[in-house]
């Protein structure tokens, strides 16, 4: 009795089924993520502005519930473009601060650090003073440019 050819033709099913099994699915993308955050100070001169790049185009239904700044700023408006978001806080982002976006699909979760169109000091001089008698009469203007 010889088994030789039942045998070969059952390990070539088990064996197709195996590659059959084992083919499939795992052809998803990479995540994207949040590239990049700038404060835009020619776009608004207060820092209340940033500019948001990602990896890829996302949704033009973000909203401000999207953005976190770490300092505890609120997001009060997104305007999405393709792959770009500027968002609009209530109070100054600046690079000292840290923002990430939150529940984007296909959008990996994580802090990135703010940078600034202009990261120069500003400048200031003080352009009059006055000084009286005693305490709390003292004024001086200041001038920042």
């Amino acid at each position: 009795m010889t088994l030789g050819k039942p045998l070969s033709v059952l390990t070539l099913f088990v064996s197709l089924f195996l590659q059959a099994c084992s083919s499939g699915g795992g052809g998803g993308s990479a995540a994207g993520t949040l590239n990049a955050v700038s404060q835009d100070l020619g776009l608004d001169p207060t820092g209340q502005t940033t500019v948001v790049t990602f990896s890829r185009a996302v949704p033009t239904t973000l909203t401000p519930g999207n953005f976190v700044a770490d300092a505890g700023q609120l997001a009060t408006s997104v305007v999405v473009s393709g792959a770009t978001a500027t968002v609009t806080w209530d109070s100054r982002v600046t690079p000292s601060h840290q923002v990430e976006a939150v529940g984007i699909s296909g959008i990996t979760e994580a802090f990135v650090a703010v940078t600034s169109t202009d990261p120069s000091a500003p400048t200031f001089t003080i352009s009059a003073g006055t000084q009286t008698v005693g305490l709390g009469g003292d004024t001086f203007t200041v001038q920042f440019s």
